[in-house]
């Protein structure tokens, strides 16, 4: 069974198997990014939201037709229950930063198992979370999808924490100051400074095939792919 996974840009990553769009995550609002929209959709099965209320997190009017929509909220929650590839969608309940400027807003985090390996996706989390709260994605979380931009989201500090807990073989950036868009978010390095550790794949392209091979043992590799929704130039993009 054949994996990739594509970074659109922000909280946005498209996973495809076997060769066809299978779900994209968090699509974003262009306007409240502060991108032009070009008119483009995506194609995909399912498309999973940390809410439905957050313009950053929940345009699944971006993929074309009548994809499978989720609500991870409503997953973690318990008012609702979804399955992709008749795997459960494990979801957890999260919230903004408490000082988010339109307030925190309730969102879910996600875990679904696509091509074999657990992809788990934070929403817009907005402070660290306790063992216990991440217990659910214990063994459900081979591929993170993390915020690393730390504005009105959750430090690097309690990211270095949660990453440590659950293990994961793979990190996938998201949400960080990348213009354009940009805003307060940090940039990319200042993640990848706090983590000399870990050995770092700076694709040079908006795709990668997974799984991939361990190349440290007990450290996760760090995955930077381009955006494929915007160009930003090479001096933006300030991975190091």
């Amino acid at each position: 069974m054949s994996l990739k996974v594509e970074f659109i840009g922000h909280a946005c990553y498209r996973i495809w198997q076997d060769g066809k769009p299978l779900v994209v995550t968090d699509p974003y609002t262009h306007s409240d990014v502060g991108l032009e929209d070009d008119g483009k959709k995506l194609e995909s099965e399912y498309v999973i939201v940390s809410s439905l209320i957050d313009l950053s997190h929940n345009n699944y009017g971006m993929v074309e037709g009548t994809p499978k929509v989720i609500n991870a909220l409503d997953v973690a929650t318990g008012a609702a229950s979804a399955t992709i590839n008749g795997e459960p969608v494990i979801g957890i309940p999260a919230a903004e930063h408490p000082e988010h400027p339109t307030g925190p807003d309730d969102n879910g985090m996600y875990a679904f198992k696509a091509g074999g390996l657990w992809f788990a996706h934070i929403g817009d989390l907005g402070f660290g979370m306790t063992e216990a709260e991440l217990a659910p994605w214990v063994g459900h979380c081979d591929v993170l999808m993390a915020i690393t931009g730390q504005s009105y989201s959750l430090s690097l500090q309690e990211l270095d924490g949660l990453i440590d807990y659950l293990k994961p073989k793979i990190v996938l950036p998201m949400h960080y100051h990348l213009p354009p868009p940009g805003g307060p978010m940090l940039p990319l390095a200042d993640f990848l400074n706090r983590r000399p550790d870990d050995p770092v794949i700076i694709a040079n392209s908006t795709t990668i095939e997974l799984p991939l091979p361990e190349i440290k043992p007990g450290h996760p590799t760090i995955v930077v792919l381009k955006p494929a929704g915007y160009t930003p130039t090479k001096a933006q993009l300030n991975y190091s």
